[in-house]
Formats: C-alpha cells, sequence, structure tokens
C-alpha cells in the first residue's frame, strides 16, 4: 500500500510558554499539553474527559528536526491524560532535566502501552459501541519548534479516513451495518514520520451515526468498482452492498457513501449498491 509522509498534513504549530515559578527540587514540574483538533475529531472537535495520548519528546541538539523521534528519545511513551482542558501526567510525566533543554515533541492518539517508534495500530472491528469507535481514530501531534516551555500546544490531525454510510429505505428495520473484508490496520513510523495500510483484512462492524446512518474509522484504501463491501442486516433479511463506482477513503478525510434499499426483493440473496457524489 502506498506509504504517506504526515507531514505535508500539518498546519503549522506554536507553544505557549508560561512563567516558571520557583519549586522546590523534590517537586518535579511536568510538561501539560493544550490540545486542539484539525477539522473534526471522531467524536467531536474536542477531547473527551479521560482521553489518553502517548508521548514521545527529543531534544533540539541541532540536528534533529520537527515531526521526527529517534530511537534514544528524550522521552518514550509517556502516557498523558485529558482533564477537560489540558493532557497532565498521569504519574511520572516529561520534565525538563536541565532548564535549557529545548524538545520536540510528538504525541499519539490513542495512548497504547505497546507503542513504538514503529507501530501497527488496528482499528476496532467492532465499533458499534461509541467507545470503541473513538478508539479507532488514530491522530497524530507535533510541534514545530522545539521548546523549553512547561506548557506546550498540540494540534492533532487525523490520519485515518472515516467512512460514513447513508441509507435510504422504508418500511423495514435496520438492525446493523458491517463492513466486509475491509483493511482495519495501519503502520505509524514514528521515526520517519509516514503512516501506510497494511494488507490486514476483516469485517468492521459501524457505528450508529443518527438517523439512517452508520460511521466508522479505518485505514485510507479504496474499495473496488463492483466489490461487495458491506452487509446491512434488517427485519426482512441481509443485504449485500457492491460499490456501483470505485470508492476512495483519503487519508484524513470523510467520504460519505449512499446505499438505497429496496425492500421489495425477496430470497435469501438481496443485493444493493452504493454511490458516492
Amino acid at each position: 500500500m502506498k506509504l504517506y509522509r504526515i507531514l505535508g498534513l500539518m498546519p503549522v504549530l506554536g507553544f505557549c510558554a508560561c512563567s516558571e515559578v520557583d519549586q522546590p527540587e523534590h517537586s518535579p514540574e511536568y510538561i501539560s499539553f493544550s490540545p486542539a483538533v484539525n477539522g473534526s475529531r471522531a467524536t467531536d472537535t474536542t477531547f473527551d474527559r479521560n482521553d489518553k495520548i502517548s508521548v514521545f519528546a527529543e531534544i533540539d541538539n541541532g540536528y534533529n528536526t520537527s515531526g521526527s523521534i529517534g530511537s534514544n528519545p528524550y522521552a518514550h511513551n509517556v502516557p498523558y491524560s485529558y482533564n477537560g482542558s489540558k493532557f497532565t501526567a498521569m504519574s511520572e510525566g516529561i520534565e525538563l532535566k536541565d532548564k535549557n533543554d529545548k524538545l520536540f515533541y510528538y504525541a499519539v492518539y490513542p495512548y497504547s502501552s505497546d507503542m513504538q517508534t514503529d507501530f501497527t495500530f488496528r482499528c476496532k472491528q467492532d465499533q458499534s459501541d461509541y467507545t470503541d469507535y473513538t478508539l479507532s481514530d488514530l491522530m497524530v501531534a507535533y510541534n514545530d519548534e522545539s521548546t523549553s516551555s512547561q506548557s506546550v500546544s498540540l494540534k492533532f490531525i487525523h490520519i485515518l479516513s472515516k467512512a460514513v454510510v447513508n441509507l435510504e429505505y422504508s418500511g423495514i428495520e435496520v438492525y446493523r451495518v458491517t463492513l466486509t473484508d475491509v483493511n482495519y490496520a495501519a503502520n505509524l513510523n514514528i521515526e520517519e514520520n509516514t503512516v501506510s495500510t497494511l494488507t490486514t483484512k476483516g469485517d468492521v462492524v459501524m457505528c450508529s451515526n443518527g438517523n439512517k446512518s452508520y460511521k466508522a474509522v479505518i485505514p485510507h484504501q479504496t474499495i473496488k468498482k463492483g466489490a461487495a463491501f458491506a452487509i446491512i442486516e434488517t427485519n426482512v433479511g441481509n443485504y449485500r452492498v457492491t460499490a456501483s463506482n470505485d470508492i476512495g477513503l483519503g487519508l484524513a478525510k470523510l467520504k460519505n457513501i449512499y446505499v438505497s434499499i429496496d425492500d421489495t426483493r425477496s430470497g435469501n440473496s438481496r443485493t444493493c449498491s452504493a454511490y458516492t457524489k
């Protein structure tokens, strides 16, 4: 699958400084992070309380650059939790070893204890629960300029794709919509700052998106014309959905897919076509 560099997706980031406060040597001053989300997060335009991120840091030694973390970072996969206004350390956070140290930061949502600089991320295969849906929304953030601030602003971007299936029907009840045989895993390389879709395929149960609409977050990919890519479960039977045209699920993009269900079809082999506008 095609390898994408994340750098081109990232808007210019800033950092905010705060005045230093004298503290006793035994009282650590951990870095905190103020987040923003570029575009619409899977849940909303903001984070939810208790959301967790993985944070890496690299010292600015004159050779390191923004948007990548080396094999021997200043801080490695430190968990931070959102308190409603900013991300703060869950236990031991990132602390400047020297007040003159200037750091590059790289953050990943959601947090994983297994996070490495080269990491395989798997979207939840059952996203019918809202929590599992949001935990499939892989996002990254990093600062363009190194900083020694205690409070750092990070703008997160989506690096997967959001698929929304909008149904057109009457006289039936829809129980569930499942994407079938789709790629659901991606590789994130923090050292190279790249993301790529892996060949791992499977079914992904979608989350309700309101009236006659369902949504899921999966890696960028193209559903080819004629491919059977979804199952709609209803009270009158199951419908197999095929693509009437190529459906491109772009990197960091939302794609609306429309399906008209013909409830007059009988038998066990009900089919319907999907199209995009």
